[in-house]
C-alpha cells in the first residue's frame, strides 16, 4: 500500500511549494545540534528555549560522563614525563605534577621531567580541582576523580 502511494506520489506534477521560514530554521538548528554532539569531548545536554519574541535560543551545558572509577594515568611510550589523563569525568584543563606545570601536547600532559610517583593537581574544564598521586607505572589510578555534576 505504501508502495503504491509512493509510485502515485511521483507520477504527480510538482507544485510550487512554499517552504516555511520557521521549519526550516528548525531544521537548520537540529542539524547544528546533531553535528556538535558528534565530535568528540564531553557530553552535551542541548537546552533549547523559546524566547518570548519567537527566536530560539541555544545553550550547551556540560555532562559529566559517567565512570565509577579514579582517573588512570598512563605514560606516552613509558616516559612518566609525558602521561594521558584517562577516564575522566571532565576534560582536564590544568595539570601541575611535583611542582612541573605540565603543559598539553597530542593528548598528554607534558611535564618536563620524570613525576610518576608525585602529588598532582588536575583542574578540569569547569574549575573542579581534585589532587591525586601520578602512578609509578604506566596505567595506575591516580586516585582522584572529579565530581560528577553539571555546570
Amino acid at each position: 500500500m505504501i508502495a503504491r502511494e509512493i509510485r502515485d506520489a511521483s507520477r504527480r506534477p510538482l507544485a510550487r511549494t512554499r517552504v516555511d521560514p520557521e521549519a526550516h530554521r528548525d531544521v537548520e538548528l537540529l542539524r547544528r545540534f546533531l553535528e556538535r554532539q558528534l565530535r568528540p569531548g564531553p557530553l552535551l545536554r542541548h537546552v533549547r528555549q523559546r524566547q518570548l519574541d519567537g527566536e530560539v535560543d541555544h545553550r550547551h551545558q556540560a555532562v559529566a560522563c559517567p565512570t565509577s572509577s579514579n582517573i588512570i594515568g598512563v605514560y606516552n611510550n613509558g616516559y612518566a614525563g609525558q602521561i594521558y589523563f584517562q577516564n575522566v569525568v571532565f576534560p582536564v584543563a590544568a595539570a601541575v605534577a611535583g611542582g612541573h606545570t605540565g603543559t598539553q601536547a597530542f593528548g598528554y600532559w607534558d611535564f618536563g621531567q620524570a613525576v610518576g610517583g608525585q602529588s598532582v593537581t588536575l583542574t578540569d574544564t569547569l574549575g573542579h580541582v581534585v589532587t591525586g598521586t601520578i602512578p609509578t607505572s604506566s596505567g595506575g589510578s591516580v586516585n582522584a576523580q572529579f565530581p560528577m555534576v553539571c555546570q
